[in-house]
């Protein structure tokens, strides 16, 4: 998208009668970015007032431990991270966990070798066998969130336990919050998701960072 300001105009064939909101979807290769700052909200989510200001994507290299704040807080799909492991003694491990993985789940490679899906709250794969001292490439495979696309994004409990079309519209019904008084909110709620550049080999003997 070039810079700029870009307007699109939406014309509908019929008028909207429909109880809840007119929702749609841009899909393209630009960042998202919100003029106020992402703060911690509730449930473990972030939450921004807005407003959300499309950028260009220039091919510049995010933060892969916070995917949200780096201009994907609504991106929903698989992210792969490449990397080398230096090992300084060599040994028979017995897994290898991830470290701060904000994500749904995680497929772990090692030396090309495939371990599998992993998943919190340990985010363990069986890294079964020995390992020789040096440099090691550690692929991951990370599966971020539904919750980031489909929302609800304005509840006033962030990322409810349970999610019906009352938690969209704002009505009330058995899955909704009896104390509250406002149901939805002005802010905008996404999950944190990402990555560290961290792990630990759990070895036969002892613990090795």
């Amino acid at each position: 998208m070039p810079a700029g300001e870009t307007k699109i105009a939406v014309t509908l064939a019929q008028p909207w009668t429909d109880v809840a909101p007119l929702r749609l979807w841009l899909a393209s290769d630009f960042l998202v970015c919100s003029a106020d700052p992402w703060q911690l909200g509730p449930a473990e989510t972030l939450a921004a007032l807005g407003p959300f200001v499309l950028a260009p994507d220039t091919g510049g290299r995010p933060d892969g431990a916070d995917l949200a704040q780096s201009g994907y807080p609504f991106f929903t799909g698989t992210v792969r991270y490449r990397g080398e492991v230096f090992v300084p003694t060599g040994g028979v491990a017995l897994a290898l966990e991830l470290q701060e993985v904000r994500g749904a789940a995680a497929r772990v490679t090692w030396d090309g070798r495939d371990f599998g899906w992993t998943w919190g709250p340990r985010w363990a794969a069986p890294l079964e066998g020995r390992i020789e001292q040096g440099s090691h490439l550690l692929e991951v495979e990370l599966y971020t969130t539904s919750f980031n696309l489909f929302g609800p994004p304005h509840h006033v409990l962030g990322d409810p336990p349970l999610v019906t079309t009352s938690h969209y519209t704002g009505q009330r019904d058995f899955a909704q919050p009896r104390d509250r008084e406002l149901l939805l909110v002005p802010e905008t709620h996404v999950l944190p998701t990402g990555l560290a550049p961290a792990v630990t080999i759990l070895w036969e003997a002892q613990d090795v960072h």
